[in-house]
């Protein structure tokens, strides 16, 4: 189901995960999204967040809105420094 993860070098070990610790309403949704979902991938790896794939796993629902709604929400912010709190703690995502 979430092979189109695979174009955004996601690798199969994190599908795997993502599909054990998530819902198939979470995972229907993340499929359901699959274009704005990747641009939202590579809009974090391009500013610097290193931890796309725990994003991903343990933080799903981020990926379910469109891209600009996600880049408004979270990138609106000094950009440096969202990426520094989220490579130290991606927890810290629901704090922002």
């Amino acid at each position: 189901m979430l092979e189109f993860l695979k174009k955004s070098g996601i690798k199969d070990s994190v599908i795997y995960e993502i599909e054990k610790v998530n819902s198939s309403a979470n995972l229907y949704n993340l499929n359901c999204n699959q274009d704005e979902v990747i641009k939202i991938i590579q809009s974090l790896r391009d500013i610097g967040i290193n931890c796309v794939e725990k994003l991903l796993i343990y933080k799903i629902d981020l990926f379910f809105t469109s891209f600009d709604d996600f880049k408004c929400r979270y990138i609106k912010q000094d950009v440096d420094k969202f990426v520094k709190l989220i490579n130290e703690d991606y927890m810290l995502i629901e704090e922002l």
